[in-house]
C-alpha cells in the first residue's frame, strides 16, 4: 500500500480523533488513528492488542468499535502491575472487549482464528519484531502495527530490513496532516514528569 493511499484512508476517520486524552504509557492519537483505519480498510473483525499498561489505546480501540461486530482481544503479560487496576477501571463497560494475562509468544498463535489485526505495544524492540514475525507466518494476519519504534534506533533498522512493506506514523507527510490531533497528548502527557527524566 502507498503512503499517499495510507494518508487519504487515514483521512476518512480523522474527526474520531481529535481531543482523545493521554495515559501514561498510551499511544498518541495520530499513530492510534493509523492503527483504527487501516483495520477498517482491511475489513478485519478480530483485533488483537499485545501490552495493556493503563489501557488507553485498548479503549480507543474498544471505544471506537463498539457498535460494531469486532472482537477486541487485549494481552497483558503481568497481573500484578499498578496499571492493572487502572486498565480494569478504564475498560470495564466495553462488551466487545476481552482482557487476557500472559505471555504474547504462547498466546497469539492460539488467538488468531480469522483475518485480524495485532497491535503490539509490549513487549517492546527486538522482541515485539520477533512477535511480528511469529505472527505473520499465519495468513490470516493482514497487517501488524509495532509500537515505539523511533527514528534512527537500531531497531527500526531492523524493522525496515526484515519487512518488505512498512509505514511509520512519523513519515514527514502523515505527521504534517495529522500532527494536530495529539495536541491534548502532549499536554496531558507533562503530567508524567518521569517522562521528561533523562
Amino acid at each position: 500500500m502507498k503512503k499517499e493511499e495510507i494518508i487519504e484512508i487515514c483521512s476518512k476517520y480523522v474527526k474520531y480523533f481529535i481531543d482523545i486524552s493521554y495515559e501514561k504509557g498510551g499511544i498518541f492519537n495520530s499513530e492510534m488513528l493509523l492503527f483504527v483505519s487501516l483495520t477498517n480498510h482491511l475489513n478485519v473483525k478480530l483485533i488483537i492488542e499485545s501490552g495493556r499498561a493503563n489501557g488507553q489505546s485498548t479503549k480507543v480501540i474498544a471505544n471506537y468499535f463498539k457498535n460494531h461486530d469486532h472482537k477486541i482481544i487485549s494481552i497483558e503479560y503481568d497481573k500484578y502491575t499498578p496499571e492493572v487496576k487502572n486498565a480494569y477501571k478504564n475498560l470495564k463497560d466495553y462488551k466487545n472487549l476481552t482482557l487476557l494475562f500472559g505471555n504474547s509468544f504462547d498466546l497469539l498463535p492460539k488467538l488468531i482464528t480469522e483475518d485480524c489485526c495485532i497491535l503490539i505495544d509490549g513487549p517492546k524492540r527486538l522482541k515485539a519484531i520477533k512477535l511480528a514475525i511469529n505472527s505473520l507466518k499465519n495468513p490470516l494476519v493482514k497487517a501488524i502495527f509495532i509500537h515505539d519504534l523511533y527514528r534512527d534506533s537500531p531497531h527500526r533498522k531492523d524493522t525496515e530490513k526484515t519487512f518488505l512493506n512498512f509505514f511509520f506514523t512519523d513519515d514527514y507527510d502523515y505527521v504534517k496532516k495529522f500532527r494536530y490531533l495529539d495536541k491534548r497528548n502532549w499536554i496531558d502527557q507533562r503530567k508524567y514528569k518521569e517522562i521528561f527524566v533523562n
